[in-house]
């Protein structure tokens, strides 16, 4: 894939609304979870990839979502923000102070 194709997949991935496949109990309970399967919000039962966590800000945990795609989705790409879980949804984080 050239440097092109990726920067548009990538634009594309980072429009969609991912959330964890698990209910909102067991996402609470986020210290414990170190990797988390996730859906896009517009197809909440089909594994779309992992949510790995990479450590904390204060009481939450951060993550760097890494999405699958493509045929059979066999292709893989990290997104290049740090998310937190925000109810049911993983939301970017931005360290500038506006979200």
């Amino acid at each position: 894939m050239d440097k092109l194709e990726r920067e548009t997949k990538l634009h594309a991935l980072q429009q969609k609304t991912y959330i964890p496949m698990f209910s909102q109990e067991e996402t609470r309970d986020e210290h414990a979870l170190r990797c988390i399967p996730l859906a896009t919000r517009a197809n909440p039962k089909q594994l779309r990839g992992q949510a790995h966590r990479i450590g904390y800000l204060g009481d939450h945990a951060l993550y760097r979502l890494k999405v699958r795609y493509g045929p059979n989705n066999k292709d893989v790409l990290t997104l290049p923000d740090v998310f937190i879980v925000d109810g049911e949804t993983f939301r970017p984080l931005s360290f500038t102070g506006k979200q």
